[in-house]
């Protein structure tokens, strides 16, 4: 079974956000070390007990203190930004560490109505654009074609258009999803699902990841520094000292 950590820079109490963030790098590299899977960040606005806002800038320096482990986005909240700048940011990503980059894509605000309005001022002029017809499904098609560096059809109105830097390798998409129906939705478009089941409990987040192309793999829910506050060492995860359970619940 291979093990995924999903981790949002959570800002521990008497700790700086800033701390939050280095201390995301650090967890990354010992989770490389303890050997998991994929390195998960997420996306959140405007919350005090969350560092990570922008996963897309975490990412860069992931990839440059890790070597082998996967490391993606869960997710980009797609509403908030022009699909073809997605795509340019991840296909720079894979350039710089090629063949192991995630693109998680949600449809979610991951904030508060006042600061959707703020990452996206035009709803605020226009507030039928929150109403208005779902365009979600077709932002997504066109990250995907876009991070994958396959051509539009003719009748696009971006035919043409490329996203830089093209490469041997592409991002890996997947859809981060809520519901039932929006599962379904994305099987028929062949994506990788991950499908991120909440509970509000501490420290009691479970996840489950459904795949086309990837094996069933559980996704671990870790605070940032935590492993390195409770002095874990590589030998003590799964075991009765420091099972896993004391860092999160896990659900496979």
């Amino acid at each position: 079974m291979r093990l995924s950590v999903l981790d949002q820079s959570g800002i521990a109490a008497g700790r700086s956000p800033y701390a939050s963030i280095r201390e995301s790098l650090a967890l990354a590299r010992a989770c490389e070390e303890f050997g998991y899977h994929r390195f998960w960040v997420s996306e959140h606005h405007n919350n005090d007990g969350i560092a990570g806002s922008a996963p897309e800038v975490l990412l860069g320096a992931l990839a440059n203190v890790t070597r082998s482990m996967r490391i993606g986005s869960a997710g980009i909240m797609l509403p908030h930004y022009a699909r073809l700048k997605v795509a340019e940011q991840f296909r720079v990503l894979d350039a710089l560490t090629p063949g192991r980059v995630d693109l998680g894509i949600g449809r979610g605000p991951g904030a508060d109505r006042q600061t959707s309005y703020a990452l996206k001022p035009a709803m605020v002029d226009h507030p039928l654009m929150v109403a208005g017809p779902d365009s979600f499904v077709g932002d997504l098609a066109d990250v995907i074609a876009w991070s994958r560096g396959q051509p539009m059809s003719d009748d696009h109105p971006f035919a043409g258009v490329r996203a830089q830097p093209l490469g041997a390798t592409a991002p890996q998409a997947s859809r981060q999803l809520g519901a039932d129906r929006a599962a379904r939705r994305a099987i028929r478009a062949a994506l990788s699902l991950c499908i991120l089941l909440s509970r509000r409990r501490r420290l009691r987040r479970s996840a489950r990841c459904l795949s086309h192309d990837l094996p069933a793999e559980p996704i671990l829910r870790a605070t940032a520094g935590k492993l390195a506050r409770m002095g874990l060492r590589r030998t003590d995860l799964g075991t009765g000292r420091a099972p896993l359970s004391s860092v999160c619940a896990l659900e496979a």
